[in-house]
C-alpha cells in the first residue's frame, strides 16, 4: 500500500540513514498527481516542501558492498512508513476556504498549543 507524505518529509526520508552503502531502485513516486520520471526528477532538490508525494513502490538495498547472495532487499514503502512512525513530529495539512483561513488559525489560540509544541510557519495561498 502506498505511503503519502509532504515534499519536506520525503526529502528528510531520502537523507536518513539507510545503511553503509545504500541505494534504491525500481522506484515509483507520484508528485502532485504526476508520476515522477526517475531519471529527470531523482534529485531531492526537485521537490518543494509543500509537494504531495506518494511513494508507490521501490526496493532499498542497504549495503550493496556485500556479495549478491548476501544482499538484503527492503521494501521502500514499508521502510518509509516505519521512518514516518519513528519521527517525533507529524505533519498535518488542512484545506480551509480562503475566507475562513484567519478564523481557523485563530481557533488554536488558547488551546494549549504553543510555539514549543507546534509552529505555524506560513499560510499557503
Amino acid at each position: 500500500m502506498p505511503v503519502k507524505m509532504t515534499g519536506a518529509q520525503f526529502k528528510a526520508w531520502l537523507a536518513s540513514d539507510w545503511g553503509p552503502d545504500a541505494m534504491w531502485e525500481d522506484t515509483q513516486v507520484i508528485r502532485n498527481g504526476e508520476l515522477v520520471d526517475e531519471e529527470r526528477d531523482s534529485d531531492p532538490a526537485a521537490y518543494a516542501d509543500g509537494d504531495t508525494v506518494i511513494l508507490v513502490g521501490g526496493t532499498i538495498i542497504p549495503d550493496q558492498s556485500v556479495a549478491a547472495s548476501q544482499m538484503e532487499y527492503v521494501d521502500a514503502v514499508k521502510h518509509a512508513k516505519k521512518w514516518l512512525k519513528s519521527q517525533s513530529v507529524v505533519t498535518l495539512m488542512v484545506e480551509v476556504p480562503r475566507e475562513h483561513a484567519d478564523w481557523f488559525a485563530k481557533s488554536f489560540e488558547g488551546t494549549g498549543v504553543n510555539k514549543q509544541m507546534a509552529k505555524v510557519v506560513s499560510r499557503f495561498g
